[in-house]
């Protein structure tokens, strides 16, 4: 729901100064960005069965409600309706669509267990969910700021999963960074990012209308100050799931500030 929220905002509001915006470009976009998303969901939990049964026992449904084939028929499915519409915008389009589909399954399948280098990639195709709009329409805008506010939101809410997820991580075998580095290190560099994160907030003020920071300034910034102390004293799963919703809930409001 979010992933829909942000790409249709961003579309109407930070393209808003190009002329005759091709609407049934931006619809194809967007649909084959969350039939890539759903794509992305399937083929994770597909992996992931045995270390969600220790994570989030109550969520699992893979093996449970649905077979695993019917999952892996429904990654492949969503997939390719993901590709078929991208193509139907441009090639271009529809190749940075294969290569993100080919990027997840490689995340899900070998990366997720490996220390940073899976959260920077998933971070990465966060930031495309926006950035794509730009590298279609071939403009240079604020776009790319917020692609970026995106990326460093999407890393640190990744290492925070991983955090959360530690002990069910360990018992399955995986090196995320938490695993390899203890929660000190993992939370330090969780501070160094949100450093990162706060100056393309300073930056992000100058680029939204006066309203725009006005409500940045009320949401964005008291949100990032409020994960800043959270993240200090946190120790718990339930503590870093809090952490996860306030990068959720940044992200909404960072989207929310380029409406006018």
């Amino acid at each position: 729901m979010l992933l829909i929220v942000v790409q249709t905002l961003t579309y109407f509001f930070l393209l808003d100064n190009l002329p005759h915006l091709p609407h049934l470009d931006f619809l194809a976009i967007l649909m084959s960005t969350v039939c890539l998303a759903g794509a992305g969901y399937a083929i994770n939990d597909y992996y992931d069965v045995k270390i969600d049964a220790l994570n989030k026992p109550d969520r699992v449904i893979v093996g449970r409600q649905i077979t695993r084939r019917k999952v892996l028929f429904l990654h492949y499915l969503l997939n390719l309706l993901g590709m078929g519409l991208a193509l139907s915008v441009s090639v271009k389009v529809m190749l940075l669509v294969s290569v993100s589909g080919i990027s997840l399954w490689v995340y899900s399948a070998y990366l997720k267990q490996r220390p940073f280098i899976g959260n920077f990639m998933v971070a990465g195709l966060s930031a495309l969910a926006v950035g794509i709009f730009a590298l279609h329409f071939e403009v240079k805008t604020s776009l790319y700021w917020f692609a970026g506010f995106a990326f460093i939101l999407s890393l640190i809410r990744e290492l925070v999963k991983d955090m959360e997820d530690l002990k069910g991580d360990l018992k399955g075998g995986c090196k995320t960074l938490p695993i390899v580095w203890g929660y000190r290190k993992t939370k330090t560099l969780c501070y160094v990012l949100w450093t990162v994160l706060a100056g393309f907030s300073v930056y992000w003020l100058s680029q939204v209308t006066f309203y725009g920071a006005i409500w940045s300034m009320l949401t964005i910034i008291p949100l990032q100050l409020l994960f800043a102390v959270k993240l200090y004293y946190a120790d718990r799963s339930k503590h870093f799931k809090f952490l996860s919703l306030l990068c959720k809930l940044t992200m909404l409001a960072g989207t929310l500030s380029i409406i006018h």
